[in-house]
């Protein structure tokens, strides 16, 4: 799953990057910074959607660990 994310994330740094440089030759400065900022918004989002993902992926496999453990603790 890393992999994937990785994988990912170095795609849209390079698609930002490559936009910001074929907008910058084509169109005037206050389109570069309406573009950039759309941009960023939505690298920013990928960043926090793929953090809650990890994020949860763990507390969701922590609770089964812990609620095995008071399965295990209960019986013994």
């Amino acid at each position: 799953m890393m992999k994937t994310i990785l994988i990912r994330l170095t795609v849209v740094a390079a698609f930002i990057i490559g936009t910001v440089c074929i907008c910058s030759m084509l169109i005037t400065e206050e389109a570069i910074t309406v573009l950039t900022l759309l941009t960023a918004l939505y690298f920013v989002r990928f960043l926090v959607r793929t953090a809650l993902y990890v994020f949860f992926t763990l507390v969701r496999w922590l609770c089964i660990i812990a609620l095995l453990g008071l399965l295990f603790c209960s019986l013994f």
